[in-house]
């Protein structure tokens, strides 16, 4: 068997040889010494513009035998930035450019080149490639993108998407996991996630597809809110390279990235992020390479580059997937030519019929040809797909990426062990020692009051305190407390490159634990490690309670909105003026004025405009008329208002009370967005703590209005406080009407002891507090591991309601009772009644309709009717005529 599939594979390989020896005699001429080869790409795509520069240098400098064979000409494709109007971010590129393409690729072709780099995207893939395959010209997909079935002339250089999938839904199995959800941006990337569904045909998994969407700050925040609110922890990650260290630094900014969390990252370039700041998050993060590390290129290629800065990625330490798959697409080219001599190109023009005769040849030549490249083994099947290649499995540990398995298409998944390793080694919490930092902060470290002098951890109390207690019953460590000094957290001082408070303690080694509103943030995490959070918490404004106002002269008013009020006032004119028509055209409203009379020479309607618009009043005050409607169309009419009003002033009278008698709220702002822009309007200032984490949260921010906030507050110190509770101070004393940014944590215990308080508007953000210890420490696990236990156990909860809501609390501020009060109707409340009416109306316009040519029907021969209808309708429009002639 294995002789027939080699002989069989010779056969056709010596078949090819043969047309190609064929073909060049047949020319007679001589062939030029190098082809031309064209690189197309988006303009957009940073990673191809690298993978091109970066090729070309190495073979023009080092591989001086495929410079002379093969030459390559770039060509870009300029592409438009979607621009958000409403906000102003970048929300994307207007990648399909069929028109561009057609003219780069025709531009490509008059040059006489024998095969085509693609990088395009999935539009501009298929455009390029339906021209190259019309004039038989090869074409090389370097990245990513949909399988096609073609005899010629398309080779993927990039694994495909069927064999990827199984890669992907392989390692989803090996962990075992019940649920899990995708999360893309691009719906293009849907087909290759086959295999990864078809996970879900036992009943017990559950699966969802999540695209992610930019908010108005041009992030994903939103979103990432969202999704953890879901419960979920286990996600999938399918993203450009670009957007993913995006994602990645968000996930961790929400507190997506613990040891509760676990990812897939399906990009094969996860090797050259940066994740450096992720190593010690304790989240277990899971990819894929297709680099081929042992290859001899691949240490030369980072040592030649070393000292190059390409705009997309520094290649100091790693080598983008794209240009290692452009290595190998130009080494095979070149390799092809040498083996088997240069083929003959020529110019061609895309408004001929002519074709490339050498290019079908070239393109079996290529798609025969299986080497170890550098990005791996490389073998394709009949219709040029990459289908056989390997990959190693890597995941993030505290020592950076390290390879944990293999997979290949034959023999699948081969883990060096079974799982990641979640946590390095740990030591026993048990009988061992902390000093612990604390700061003199409520409720979080007190001193006690009592008569009777204390010592030691006794002296202290608080909600950090028990929380280090709680931890202490569960693990079996011993602990000092110790009082930061300046009662400070601690925060980095540029200038002199150094940190104060408990931070720089944790560092000199003075402490080995801190713990207080201690709150988590990059810089922090550069200097100390962080358990796993035991309280969450964002920006919010703290301000004095609004001020109330009694109700107004027109408060009668209020069960209403505006627009529901000129809605009824419209219904009312409309109904008076419905009436009016249809008491005219009906002939029941039109009746004899002296009933003595038999035979009357006039007949007289008394539904005059005045007549109906009292009758409409009568109805609505509820009273009623000397005359009621005759006709079964004005009382259908009349009936529909009636059971309008009936419902409306039902209404009306069950708000009317609650409203009369409640007083109205009057906030100054009741966002963060009114408190900066009008703040200068409303005479109102407003600061943070100035070396606190919330001052710097406006920092680092790039939403325009916390920017324009910090800038601001910048602007002018005299509104920052370096301690919180001088923060509280400046609201509590209205001097200055001042409003102040903290931590909603802090302002809920505010607000329970100062009544007078409370908070505005929603967080800005979403922050943790957690316990420091110093970088590497072999504790940070069992902390971690005890934490969660204890809010786990709802010991946190309770810990929280002792200090916030018991504790130190002289008097509990009431709540103000609900009044009870009903919110104003809108016209929603009311647009069915509304609709209603206006039925009636309608019905009572049909019906008028109908008994008129009753009417006309029973008293006129049928060559009659229709003057006399002209008749009955000119005298119905002439509204100044109150009686008609009987006959």
């Amino acid at each position: 068997m294995t002789l027939y599939v080699f002989t069989k594979f010779k056969l056709r390989e010596i078949f090819y040889l043969y047309i190609f020896v064929a073909s060049n005699i047949n020319r007679g001429g001589a062939m030029a010494s190098y082809i031309y080869a064209g690189g197309i790409y988006e303009s957009s795509n940073q990673q191809a513009k690298l993978a091109f520069e970066v090729v070309v240098d190495w073979i023009s400098k080092y591989n001086p035998l495929t410079y002379d064979t093969l030459k390559i000409l770039p060509s870009v494709i300029p592409q438009e930035q979607v621009i958000n109007r409403t906000y102003g971010f970048v929300s994307g590129v207007n990648a399909n450019k069929p028109i561009s393409v057609v003219s780069n690729g025709c531009s490509l072709l008059a040059n006489g080149i024998a095969i085509v780099f693609s990088f395009l995207t999935e539009d501009n893939a298929n455009t390029i490639q339906s021209l190259c395959d019309h004039k038989e010209i090869p074409m090389i997909q370097i990245v990513d993108s949909s399988e096609h079935i073609n005899d010629c002339c398309s080779i993927s250089m990039h694994p495909s998407r069927s064999a990827l999938s199984k890669a992907f839904a392989d390692l989803v199995k090996l962990w075992n996991w019940k649920s899990f959800t995708i999360l893309y941006d691009n719906a293009d990337n849907l087909s290759k996630y086959g295999e990864l569904l078809k996970i879900n045909c036992k009943p017990y998994r559950n699966i969802v597809l999540r695209q992610l969407y930019r908010n108005y700050n041009g992030d994903f925040m939103d979103a990432l809110k969202e999704i953890r609110k879901s419960g979920q922890t286990n996600f999938i990650l399918d993203f450009s390279i670009e957007t993913l260290a995006e994602i990645l630094d968000q996930l961790q900014r929400i507190g997506l990235m613990t040891s509760d969390y676990s990812y897939i990252v399906l990009h094969l370039d996860l090797h050259v992020l940066n994740l450096n700041k992720y190593q010690h998050s304790a989240a277990n993060i899971t990819g894929f390479r297709l680099l081929n590390l042992t290859h001899p290129l691949h240490q030369k290629i980072i040592d030649v580059n070393k000292s190059k800065q390409y705009e997309a990625f520094n290649m100091e330490h790693q080598i983008p997937n794209e240009v290692a798959l452009l290595f190998d697409a130009v080494n095979l080219t070149s390799t092809v030519i040498n083996e088997y001599g240069l083929l003959k190109t020529k110019a061609l023009n895309c408004k001929s019929s002519t074709s490339w005769e050498y290019g079908s040849t070239l393109f079996n030549y290529l798609k025969l040809k299986s080497f170890n490249g550098l990005s791996g083994r490389v073998e394709f099947n009949q219709y040029g797909q990459r289908t056989q290649f390997d990959l190693d499995i890597l995941s993030l540990t505290e020592e950076g990426l390290q390879k944990i398995g293999m997979w290949d298409t034959a023999n699948g998944l081969e883990m060096l062990r079974l799982k990641p390793d979640l946590e390095p080694t740990e030591r026993s919490l048990r009988h061992a020692h902390f000093n612990v930092m604390v700061c003199w902060i409520q409720p979080y470290a007190m001193l006690k009051t009592t008569s009777a002098p204390l010592t030691g951890n006794d002296q202290f109390e608080g909600f950090a305190i028990d929380l280090i207690r709680e931890l202490s019953n569960l693990e079996g460590f011993k602990y000092t407390f110790i009082r930061n000094e300046d009662d400070l957290n601690g925060s980095y001082n540029s200038t002199s490159g150094k940190w104060n408070g408990m931070i720089e303690d944790i560092l000199s080694g003075r402490g080995d634990l801190a713990i207080g509103d201690l709150t988590i943030t990059q810089d922090r995490q550069r200097a100390v490690d962080f358990t796993e959070p035991f309280m969450s918490l964002g920006v919010q404004i703290l301000y004095r309670k609004p001020t109330t106002s009694a109700p107004d002269f027109f408060s009668f008013a209020a069960p209403f909105k505006p627009e529901v009020w000129v809605m009824f006032v419209v219904t009312f004119f409309v109904m008076s003026f419905m009436l009016y028509i249809t008491a005219r055209m009906t002939p029941s409203e039109w009746v004899n004025p002296y009933p003595c009379n038999e035979n009357p020479q006039y007949l007289e309607n008394t539904y005059n405009f005045q007549n109906c618009i009292w009758l409409i009043i009568a109805n609505l005050m509820q009273e009623g008329a000397d005359y009621g409607p005759r006709g079964l169309s004005t009382r259908i009419l009349t009936s529909f208002w009636s059971f309008f009003i009936l419902i409306m002033i039902s209404t009306y009278t069950a708000n009317m009370a609650a409203f009369l008698t409640t007083e109205k709220e009057e906030w100054a702002f009741t966002n963060v967005a009114q408190l900066v822009n009008n703040s200068e309007k409303l005479g109102i200032k407003y600061g943070a703590a100035a070396t606190g984490a919330t001052f710097k949260f406006f920092k680092e921010s790039e939403d325009e209005i916390y920017k324009k906030a910090y800038e601001h507050m910048k602007n002018h110190p005299e509104n920052l406080v370096n301690y919180f509770e001088d923060g509280v101070d400046k609201v509590v004393n209205g001097v200055e009407n001042y409003a102040f940014f903290m931590e909603s944590s802090s302002i809920k215990y505010v607000t329970q002891r100062r009544c007078n308080l409370t908070a505005v508007g929603k967080r800005l953000d979403e922050k943790y507090y957690a316990i420091a210890l110093q970088k590497g420490s072999p504790f940070r696990y069992p902390l971690s591991a005890a934490v969660v236990k204890l809010k786990q156990s709802g010991v946190v909860d309770e810990l929280e309601r002792k200090w916030w809501e018991r504790e130190r609390l002289p008097e509990p501020c009431l709540k103000k009772s609900d009044s009870g009060a009903a919110p104003p109707l809108n016209y929603k409340h009311v647009s069915g009644i509304i609709w209603l009416t206006f039925g009636g109306v309608l019905a009572s316009c049909v019906l008028v309709v109908l008994e008129l040519l009753f009417k006309i029907a029973k008293s006129h021969p049928k060559e009659e009717r229709c003057n006399a209808l002209k008749e009955e309708v000119r005298f119905y429009l002439n509204f100044d005529k109150k009686r008609r002639p009987t006959k």
